[in-house]
């Protein structure tokens, strides 16, 4: 792959110092394009394919390393409350994972056991982060630091990376965690917590969304 030497903007990019046309720009710098000949590999089409959208929907994507615990919690979460505010048409809720080690699988069975006490059901399926992404989404939003910085290295474009926020962000002040810790490893005690802070950053996501819908 070429050495892209700046991200410009969404209207062209340099390629070893040249100028190119975005859209071959960002099909190259995914390896959806061959970079001898410019063809396209049809296997990594669905890499840019356009997630649809509608005018006026905010679109969340939330992302953890692996799709299968924290970033399919959050989803579960918002989703009820996207649902009790009755904005079910307005805004979309999706998650994904930064790596597909578990690509079709449904959650962590003790995440969707803790789940479903606090009265969430969690049946989404593992999935990996594709660049079409960070098109559809409005905010996408990862778990941890270290996720934050795997989303900021695959973004394309300025836009992209504008899109890119930590769950923190959102927590209450005075909140004793600056990120959404990984419970895989650990014990009971540790989805509890990761439910208590998504339940905490997603009321406070969905007050900012609230005050730009009613705008």
């Amino acid at each position: 792959m070429g050495v892209f030497t700046t991200r410009k903007n969404d209207k062209d990019q340099e390629d070893n110092g040249k100028t190119v046309s975005f859209s071959d720009y960002y099909m190259r710098q995914i390896g959806a394009k061959d970079e001898t000949t410019g063809d396209e590999r049809p296997a990594l089409k669905g890499q840019v394919e356009i997630r649809p959208r509608k005018k006026g929907e905010i679109n969340i994507l939330f992302v953890c390393l692996g799709n299968i615990c924290r970033s399919a919690m959050a989803e579960a979460v918002m989703r009820k409350k996207v649902e009790e505010a009755g904005l079910e048409e307005k805004i979309n809720v999706d998650s994904a994972g930064i790596l597909s080690v578990h690509e079709g699988e449904r959650a962590d069975a003790r995440m969707r056991q803790a789940a479903q006490r606090r009265g969430y059901y969690l049946t989404s399926i593992s999935r990996p982060v594709k660049m079409n992404d960070f098109d559809w989404a409005d905010y996408v939003i990862g778990m941890d630091n270290s996720n934050v910085e795997d989303l900021k290295d695959r973004a394309v474009t300025d836009k992209h990376v504008a899109k890119v926020h930590a769950m923190s962000e959102f927590f209450s002040p005075g909140c004793d965690n600056d990120y959404v810790p990984d419970p895989y490893y650990g014990g009971a005690a540790g989805f509890e917590l990761v439910i208590d802070l998504l339940e905490d950053g997603c009321g406070n996501l969905m007050k900012e969304i609230e005050k730009k819908i009613k705008k």
